[in-house]
C-alpha cells in the first residue's frame, strides 16, 4: 500500500507476529509502572510519576517499603524468585527493562520490515526475552509487596512458580 507520507509494507502473518511481540512487550512494560505507581501511593512516595525515570526515586520506593513491616516478608519473596536478587536489584532491572522497551525497542526495530518474517521474529524475540523476563520478576515483586501492604490475600507458590516464564511466553512463544 502506498502513501506519499508513509509507505505501507504488505500485511503478513509473519511480520503481524512481530508486531504483535512489540504490541505485548509494551503491554506488559506499562503494566509494571502502573503497579509500581500503585505501590507508590500505598507507601506515600510522592513523585511517582518519576519512578520510571530516576534511580533515585525508585530506591526511595524501596526505602519506604522497608519501613513497613511486611518488609520483611518481601524481602524472602524476593529470595525465592526466578531469579533471586536483593529487592533494589530486581526492581532496578525491571525499570530499565521497561524503559527499553518502552523507549528503544520500537526505534531499534524500526528496520524490521526489511529482514526477512522468519529472521525478524528470531531477532526480536532474543532481544527482548531478557528484559521481558526482567520486567516478569519485578512485576510479581511489585504485586506481592502491594499485596502485604494492604493486607489482601498474597500470592500463593503455585502462583508465583513459573510466572516470568509463563509472561516471556505470552510475549514471545507465539510460534512455538
Amino acid at each position: 500500500m502506498e502513501h506519499p507520507l508513509f509507505h505501507f509494507n504488505e500485511r503478513c502473518g509473519e511480520l503481524d507476529d512481530v508486531y504483535g511481540v512489540i504490541g505485548r512487550a509494551l503491554f506488559i512494560a506499562t503494566r509494571f509502572e502502573r503497579n509500581c505507581r500503585e505501590l507508590s501511593t500505598l507507601v506515600k512516595l510522592k513523585g511517582s510519576a518519576h519512578l520510571m525515570v530516576d534511580d533515585q526515586t525508585l530506591g526511595e520506593l524501596c526505602h519506604r517499603m522497608q519501613g513497613k513491616v511486611v518488609f520483611k516478608h518481601v524481602k524472602e519473596f524476593a529470595n525465592h524468585l526466578e531469579s533471586p536478587l536483593e529487592l533494589v536489584q530486581t526492581l532496578y532491572k525491571a525499570k530499565h527493562s521497561r524503559n527499553y522497551i518502552a523507549h528503544e525497542l520500537a526505534p531499534d526495530f524500526d528496520h524490521i520490515d526489511k529482514l526477512n518474517p522468519v529472521d525478524a521474529y528470531r531477532v526480536i524475540t532474543e532481544s527482548i526475552e531478557p528484559h521481558i523476563r526482567n520486567l516478569a520478576v519485578g512485576d510479581c515483586l511489585v504485586l506481592y509487596a502491594a499485596c502485604q501492604i494492604r493486607g489482601s490475600e498474597v500470592p500463593t507458590g503455585q502462583e508465583i512458580e513459573g510466572y516470568a516464564d509463563a509472561v516471556v511466553k505470552w510475549v514471545c512463544g507465539c510460534r512455538e
